[in-house]
């Protein structure tokens, strides 16, 4: 009667998420709208159904809506929101989702502005490798003084009654002096006394 014996293991899934992120290059200038690609992908062996990915905001950058577009026989919880990014995903092996959020820096904000997002496995299932949970990108914003308009082609004048300021891309240094200007990467920042100015 004591010929046989039962082990009963318990089997623990595994999904290896990883998350990439991201976004503007160099100095942007307060004011403008700024645009982060976020990618989650499930490198498994198991799938992971109802995946959390998560991005918290700066309060700078104002007005944020994002997608989700899946793809490799994935699904997102919701195709779209507004807000940070609190939302679930169903990862098949080697699966992915992409998320693009878009949001606007509030124009009374300088200095370095971090977006940072993670994804977390769903109950019941073990993540081998936890450091390509999460992602972060920073950016360097040149606050602005007053408006901000960046010039091309199309732009001949302008006529404000305030102080504001221009930028110009590397394209079109050449239309103005570069006089009490600040250059980042490719983009000149020209303050300008209220008035007109001509192109």
């Amino acid at each position: 009667s004591n010929d046989s014996a039962t082990d009963a293991d318990p089997v623990i899934q595994q999904a290896d998420l990883a998350v990439s992120m991201t976004g503007p290059t160099g100095g942007i200038f307060a004011g403008n709208r700024v645009s982060y690609t976020l990618q989650i992908e499930n490198r498994g062996p198991s799938k992971a159904i109802g995946a959390l990915v998560t991005n918290v905001l700066s309060p700078a950058l104002e007005a944020p809506t994002w997608t989700c577009q899946p793809v490799s026989g994935s699904t997102c919880a919701a195709p779209a929101g507004s807000g940070g990014i609190n939302t679930t995903v169903d990862l098949d092996l080697n699966g992915q989702v992409t998320f693009v959020l878009t949001a606007t820096v509030a124009r009374n904000f300088g200095g370095n502005l971090a977006n940072n997002v993670t994804v977390a496995t769903p109950t019941g299932i073990n993540d081998p490798v936890t450091s390509n949970n999460g992602a972060l990108v920073q950016i360097s914003v040149i606050r602005s003084e007053g408006p901000t308009f960046l010039i091309g082609d199309g732009l001949s004048r302008m006529i404000m009654s305030q102080p504001f300021r221009i930028a110009l891309d590397a394209a079109n240094l050449r239309r103005i002096g570069t006089g009490n200007a600040r250059l980042s990467n490719q983009t000149l920042s020209l303050p300008v006394e209220s008035g007109a100015i001509d192109l």
